[in-house]
């Protein structure tokens, strides 16, 4: 998993310009036409003629997106290059949802001076990638400057960033740019992905972006601020790429189709929530459902808002993995109002709960829950009933839920206690059956079962135990630790679902193998013997010995799996086999 994380920079040479090693844009212009201040041998820039296909052609009629356009089509035809955009206010007049287009597997970089330095403006749009009939392999880059489109509005808008296709994308980089406005594209005004539906989805293979800022003004119409639709993450990462949607969503991973998507070094903004959907799983693949499991990790993140799943429902074949996070969200991940939703597994690791009304999951459950050093702190602001730190909803299907928590700490809580785990009550049709792995510690704590409408609280000191025993039918395993800062008391609770049948005594001298797959103790006493033995792994062991035959005291032998006992005796001990 560790090379998922690296950060992908392409390394293909742009060495197809011949001479000067790259093309210049100039925001002043080249001529001293459209400027009071003539550009120092730019090669394109406002004066541009419309359509130049080299430099130093002169206008009317002028391009409209200040030469931009024109440099990328002259190296363009010498095989691809290097563009680099002076400083200034480029003041493109295209106005359709994309003005500026980028050829079709042409290795390309596009970079400015640096974001407010280099500033692009445009009515609505700004850069499409355009596709063909395969998956690029030519590296595209764009960088270092600001966009900022000037008409839109939540009735019209364009695209910062478009790029559709059903073969994918791949070796793209964007990075160090401040976007601002957008408008209503009916998605989101940052798009890569494919607009239409593709088995296994459009691959995003060695896709970075990095350091992206785009706030949308308000203008989206309930759309989001970056959208990547119908996908399949292939080393997918966005770093410290974040966001301002008053408007609507931030981030959309819209029916991801599998693979693994990155988000790290980001905020999750205050202003919109995010989400990742996938179709729900079906045993016949289709174009809507190819039953491939996706990873999405979340690294080093700040919730302000909510995760969430899109408003699907049912089994999504999803790993969600939380690392390195600050919480200060009311939840931190939600079915945003989907009913039994079931991911393969959720993992919240490293991560610090700040003093807010916080949830680590609420209304999802999964095969595999853990919490891994989460750390709550005192003089919290949780609401005990409206965020418990873990509240899995009730499973699409009958279901084993492996929920396992370790180095919980939950400090004291500014007025009330805290639920620290509300389990759903079963119905007659699904029934949620948990085995339980604990180790934590808080100040005091509630542990819930029941519906929103109607539940049971159970209080510490040893409310967990109580819990338990008041619902023994729910609970296959349980080994809990937990300690009650506030009572002083360190309790645990066990329940081993292993029942192992006692086996009838052998002969003497004859070997009995434990041929379960769990550990086993065995409790041995009386009869008339002279030795009891072990043997593991090939090796035999003496565990007790007399020199005449006498009963054997109360003994306890533990048996691995695989393992075998004998005994050697003139008269039967009696033995009762236990789970370990």
């Amino acid at each position: 998993m560790s090379n998922i994380l690296h950060t992908y920079v392409p390394k293909v040479k742009f060495n197809k310009i011949q001479g000067k090693p790259y093309v210049t844009v100039s925001a002043k212009g080249i001529s001293n036409g459209l400027s009071d201040t003539y550009n120092d041998g730019a090669d394109f820039g406002p004066d541009t003629l419309l359509n130049a296909t080299s430099p130093n052609q002169y206008g009317p009629p002028y391009t409209q997106t200040y030469g931009i356009q024109e440099a990328i089509n002259y190296i363009a035809n010498l095989g691809g290059g290097i563009i680099f955009l002076g400083r200034g206010t480029f003041n493109i007049t295209n106005t359709g949802q994309t003005s500026i287009n980028i050829p079709f597997n042409i290795p390309i970089k596009i970079l400015g001076e640096g974001k407010e330095t280099t500033i692009l403006k445009a009515p609505y749009g700004f850069f499409y990638l355009e596709n063909s009939n395969s998956q690029n392999t030519n590296p595209i880059e764009i960088g270092q400057m600001t966009l900022q489109a000037t008409q839109s509005s939540s009735s019209a808008g364009g695209y910062f960033v478009l790029a559709s296709s059903t073969y994918g994308w791949s070796n793209i980089y964007i990075h160090d740019m401040d976007m601002y406005g957008g408008g209503n594209v009916d998605t989101g005004v940052f798009n890569i992905g494919s607009f239409n539906q593709v088995q296994g989805g459009a691959p995003l293979t060695n896709v970075l972006l990095k350091n992206l800022y785009l706030d949308t003004q308000g203008t989206t119409n309930g759309n989001e601020a970056y959208t990547f639709p119908m996908i399949y993450g292939d080393n997918f990462v966005l770093d410290n790429v974040t966001y301002k949607n008053t408007s609507g969503p931030g981030v959309g991973f819209f029916n991801v189709y599998g693979g693994v998507i990155v988000w790290k070094n980001s905020k999750i903004d205050s202003s919109g929530s995010s989400y990742i959907n996938m179709a729900q799983y079906s045993t016949t693949p289709s174009l809507t459902n190819t039953n491939l499991f996706a990873k999405l990790i979340l690294d080093n993140m700040i919730f302000e808002n909510t995760m969430n799943t899109g408003g699907e429902g049912g089994f999504l074949p999803l790993d969600v993995i939380i690392n390195n996070s600050v919480v200060k969200s009311a939840v931190i991940f939600s079915p945003s109002g989907a009913n039994n939703v079931t991911l393969n597994s959720f993992t919240v690791s490293n991560t610090f709960v700040s003093e807010e009304y916080c949830s680590l999951g609420i209304g999802i459950t999964a095969s595999l829950i853990k919490l891994i050093n989460v750390t709550i702190p005192d003089n919290n602001n949780q609401n005990s009933f409206a965020q418990p730190i873990l509240t899995p909803n009730l499973p699409y299907t009958s279901m084993t839920v492996n929920i396992e928590v370790s180095n919980l700490y939950v400090g004291k809580p500014a007025n009330q206690s805290i639920v620290m785990l509300f389990l759903p009550s079963n119905t007659s049709s699904i029934q949620a059956k948990y085995n339980i792995k604990w180790k934590g510690m808080s100040v005091g704590a509630q542990w819930v079962i029941g519906t929103p409408s109607s539940y049971t609280v159970y209080y510490d000191p040893n409310g967990f135990a109580s819990l338990v025993n008041a619902n023994p039918s729910y609970f296959l395993s349980v080994d809990f630790t937990h300690f009650d800062i506030s009572n002083n008391i360190l309790y645990r609770v066990t329940k081993n679902p292993n029942t192992p049948s006692t086996p009838s005594v052998p002969a003497s001298g004859t070997a009995q193998v434990n041929t379960n797959s769990y550990p086993v103790e065995v409790y041995i006493s009386g009869g008339s013997a002279t030795q009891v033995q072990v043997t593991r792994n090939g090796t035999t062991y003496t565990v007790w010995s007399s020199s005449t035959a006498t009963a054997i005291p109360p003994l306890t032998i533990r048996l691995n799996s695989g393992d075998s006992i004998t005994l050697t005796y003139s008269t039967a001990p009696s033995w009762t086999w236990l789970p370990a």
